[in-house]
């Protein structure tokens, strides 16, 4: 990582300590959804959201630098809130689809699937410009956002527009839409924000795109690493609280830190955490094709599996203990859950790889 970076990197943790911080000072009081406007001026003024390229904006380069920086902003602000810093990384993605689709808000936010979920291997023949058969084509109408449906995203207050991709017969296309988000209950982590719904119009009007299959690529590229590099800075989080705990809570006369089964159940978190944290260095350039989703999508299933382990083993160094809100540990587990079916399940992914081949 180049001296900038690293620079990069350190203003970012400050702005996470001095902005973050003070709102999760307690683990079993998450900072409310209400408080994001606030954050996202913060991060507006130190340039991590911006209408135009301010240089360290999140995923306003999508080299592979770029990728690595973003990737790692995402993880030193989720170590503080995860949730706040996935509010921030879908406002981000919503900026550059709509500098993309000459949109202009940097309030945007993308809705990516619609309440049926989506990967099934319909998606990956779309994608490529295949045929669809009769039954593939009502899958994949049914799976994407469509006229008169509706979406689903997991935002903080403050947002004001979403960006959806929708089938036109066989073609993707892009719209932009001022529209009123409708909150759910959450029905697992991320409490930072809220699992709202947006109900589409009856007719959607298609944006200005050259390439609407090659963004969709991009934009789900860039919401799959979105996940992992918050989930890794939640999992990073939870493994240095459990073996704080370890390193002080004292069984049988001595720390539990010293007993082995304490010491596997650490190390096999860090382990965990460290082999993400190098799947996301290696994620490469945001992909604009079919080819390069599916490598990230991979390793999305694959870190977020190893995620959910790190932070159930890191719950139970604290025994009965880790299940209560007052540690924290019970959240990250969550979150992990709550991260991993974001953007789409692994069970789903591999449906989409093993039927792409």
């Amino acid at each position: 990582m180049s001296t900038d970076h690293v620079e990069i990197l350190e203003a970012i943790g400050a702005f996470a300590a001095a902005e973050l911080d003070p709102l999760t000072s307690r683990s079993e009081a998450p900072a409310s959804p209400e408080v994001a406007p606030e954050v996202v001026k913060a991060a507006v003024d130190l340039g991590l959201l911006a209408d135009e390229p301010s240089g360290i904006g999140l995923w306003e380069d999508e080299s592979s630098d770029g990728t690595a920086l973003s990737a790692a902003a995402l993880t030193t602000l989720a170590q503080s809130s995860p949730g706040i810093a996935w509010h921030l990384s879908a406002l981000a993605v919503g900026a550059v689809l709509c500098r993309e689709l000459g949109a202009g808000s940097s309030l945007c936010v993308v809705g990516l699937q619609s309440g049926q979920g989506w990967s099934r291997g319909a998606l990956g023949k779309l994608l490529s410009g295949e045929e669809l058969s009769e039954d593939e084509a009502l899958i994949t109408a049914a799976e994407l956002p469509s006229a008169g449906g509706s979406i689903l995203v997991q935002v903080a207050d403050g947002v004001g527009c979403v960006a959806v991709p929708w089938l036109d017969g066989a073609r993707l296309q892009w719209s932009v839409l001022d529209t009123t988000l409708n909150p759910i209950a959450n029905s697992h982590g991320l409490e930072e924000t809220r699992s709202c719904r947006v109900e589409l119009p009856p007719e959607l009007s298609p944006a200005e795109c050259a390439d609407p299959t090659g963004l969709f690529c991009r934009t789900l590229s860039m919401t799959a690493l979105s996940t992992l590099a918050v989930g890794l800075g939640s999992a990073d989080a939870a493994v240095d609280r459990a073996a704080k705990y370890a390193s002080e809570r004292v069984q049988g006369g001595t720390v539990i830190a010293e007993h082995a089964a304490v010491q596997i159940l650490l190390g096999r978190s860090r382990a965990a955490v460290e082999s993400v944290l190098a799947l996301l260095q290696a994620a490469g350039p945001i992909p604009a094709d079919l080819e390069g989703l599916e490598r990230v999508l991979a390793l999305h299933a694959t870190g977020h599996e190893l995620l959910c382990r790190a932070a159930t083993d890191a719950l139970q160094v604290l025994g009965g203990y880790g299940y209560m809100r007052d540690y924290g540990l019970e959240k990250a587990l969550r979150d992990a859950q709550h991260l991993k079916l974001l953007v789409t399940s692994p069970r789903s992914t591999h449906l989409l790889l093993g039927r792409s081949r």
